[in-house]
């Protein structure tokens, strides 16, 4: 699409990122050709609005990092079928790594534009709706509310399946398996 546009505009000027956000990205993009490794996505260094300044400030009013990469040690393999375990397994660490700083953030005294940190002010992408779905359940197991978007549907959930157990047997209540059925979802308590 790029080789038959007439003409091709780029943005010099970030009117929405911090400056420590832009320099971080040029940090990682700027370096060498192709960086996002697909040839004629290029990365185009752009500067910060007029005025702009680092508005996540530490306790002591101080610009913090605007980019962290954590890595984590992979576990071996151990054998015929343990590839699917071991990806749970990393799943499941990297979810309550993530949760872990997560809080930490929350408790670190760290404000946005003056306000501590909220929950509301973190954002965790995922590549898969498995990894972000392990994040949410070690933030649920720590007490820190959260929101999972993803383009699943809500008639997915195991509490759609309840509800439709307990709407079948409210419609059709001579059918004793229905009944028992949605007696024994969980949505009684």
């Amino acid at each position: 699409a790029r080789r038959d546009a007439s003409g091709s505009w780029t943005m010099d000027t970030n009117w929405r990122s911090d400056p420590g956000v832009l320099r971080a990205m040029s940090a990682i993009f700027g370096r060498g050709s192709d960086p996002f490794v697909i040839e004629g996505i290029d990365f185009v260094q752009v500067g910060a609005r007029p005025g702009a300044a680092d508005r996540i400030l530490d306790k002591h009013n101080q610009p913090v990092a605007a980019f962290e990469i954590a890595l984590m040690e992979r576990e071996g393999r151990t054998g015929k079928g343990s590839w699917a375990k071991r990806i749970t397994n990393e799943h499941a660490r990297l979810g309550e790594r993530t949760a872990d700083r997560i809080v930490t953030l929350l408790e670190s005294g760290w404000t946005i534009k003056g306000d501590p940190i909220r929950p509301g002010h973190i954002a965790v992408l995922s590549r898969t709706g498995r990894q972000a779905a392990s994040v949410q359940a070690a933030l649920r197991v720590l007490g820190v509310p959260s929101v999972l978007q993803t383009d699943a549907s809500v008639f997915d959930t195991q509490t759609a399946r309840w509800l439709r157990a307990l709407l079948q047997a409210t419609i059709d209540t001579r059918s004793a398996t229905r009944v028992r059925g949605a007696l024994a979802t969980p949505l009684w308590g």
